[in-house]
């Protein structure tokens, strides 16, 4: 019947594992001798807690992209972040994005006229 019971830990609905207890909290007693709700992650809400942010977070309430920006920048800086499309940003193109707002041709094209200007001034 071990498989009808769960851990009885308070507010812990996980399956039986070994001595009332499910396998997180049986180790939590393991390494520590008692149980530790206070070394357990704080439960946040599934998305990212930036305000317009829809992505799923993934460290301490952001997600990804928010998180490398405080980690890298010390602060959220928005005024650094690309308008994400999924169409050409060129008038009149309608190819799908591929990278920095740009399709494949207007891309090339792009960076062909970059190292183009770059010749000329070196």
């Amino acid at each position: 019947m071990k498989k009808d019971r769960v851990c009885t830990a308070d507010g812990c609905t996980n399956m039986y594992y070994a001595k009332g207890l499910c396998k997180k909290h049986y180790y939590q007693v393991e390494r520590h001798g008692r149980l530790t709700p206070e070394l357990e992650p704080i439960k946040r809400d599934p998305i990212c807690s930036v305000e317009g942010c829809r992505n799923p977070h993934s460290t301490m309430g952001y997600c990804t992209k928010h998180y490398n920006q405080i980690q890298r920048h010390g602060r959220l800086t928005p005024e650094l972040e690309m308008l994400v499309t999924d169409k050409c940003i060129v008038h009149n193109c309608n190819n799908p994005h591929r990278a920095k707002g740009l399709c494949q041709k207007h891309y090339v094209q792009n960076a062909r006229r970059v190292a183009k200007m770059k010749a000329i001034t070196n």
